[in-house]
């Protein structure tokens, strides 16, 4: 089971890894003034973080994203879903994403993603 936040500097961490997955992907006009990523607008209205404020839930697809995704991603470690599909990221998908022992959906199709699937994944 997830673990508490046990101060604010984990809840700082997870809201830096999202903001820098973000920006990484050309998609700032995600980031708003609310006071929690939690409360960011990236998963079409469902809970972005489980109740002790870990990111779950990635929801961005066809929103003209591009870029590469960052090994950032990989500090997201509660991620259970990545939907990134319709956009135009290039790269190869980061080995640290089959380390995210929660993640149950990736979607990816409908991009410019190149090399093969990490084992890992």
């Amino acid at each position: 089971s997830p673990r508490r936040f046990e101060n604010k500097e984990e809840i700082e961490e997870e809201g830096e890894a999202l903001m820098t997955l973000l920006t990484a992907l050309e998609g700032e006009q995600f980031l708003n003034d609310a006071t929690s990523h939690c409360n960011w607008d990236i998963s079409l209205g469902y809970n972005v973080c489980n109740k002790d404020g870990f990111v779950t839930s990635i929801y961005l697809a066809d929103e003209g994203l591009r870029g590469s995704i960052p090994t950032v991603v990989g500090m997201l470690s509660q991620l259970t879903e990545l939907y990134l599909y319709s956009n135009d990221i290039t790269g190869s998908i980061p080995t640290v994403v089959g380390m995210l022992s929660q993640l149950t959906v990736l979607v990816l199709p409908s991009n410019d993603i190149t090399g093969s699937i990490p084992t890992e994944v």
